[in-house]
């Protein structure tokens, strides 16, 4: 993401593809920030970067991507505990898991998309 975003000041036209991964690459990297002496569990780790790079935030402006970090976490920990246990167990992603994981995702961003408009 960085040598193609590095690469990108220098192009006047960029393609749609290579449009759509530099804006993908933005948002992982803010995905990807933990705070100081805060770091995620594993599982937390494995599920937002799931949502990422499934494009759960592509369309999300870049300075709302920590926000949806965070009220993600917080509906896993109140809704989600299931699924943040059976991925801390299993440290993998299986295609029960997957499916399980794609719902809570597709419910959670409704209720985020929802709340800011």
């Amino acid at each position: 993401y960085r040598e193609m975003a590095a690469f990108a000041q220098f192009g006047s036209e960029l393609d749609k593809t290579t449009q759509a991964m530099l804006a993908r690459g933005a948002r992982m990297v803010e995905l990807l920030k933990q705070d100081q002496y805060r770091p995620l569990s594993v599982e937390l780790q494995i599920i937002v970067i799931y949502a990422g790079i499934n494009g759960y935030v592509d369309d999300l402006p870049v300075d709302a991507v920590r926000e949806f970090e965070r009220e993600l976490i917080e509906y896993l920990d109140n809704q989600g505990k299931e699924i943040k246990a059976e991925t801390a167990k299993k440290k993998a992603l299986d295609d029960e898991l997957t499916g399980k994981l794609r719902a809570a995702l597709d419910q959670f961003k409704q209720e985020f998309t929802r709340k800011r408009k």
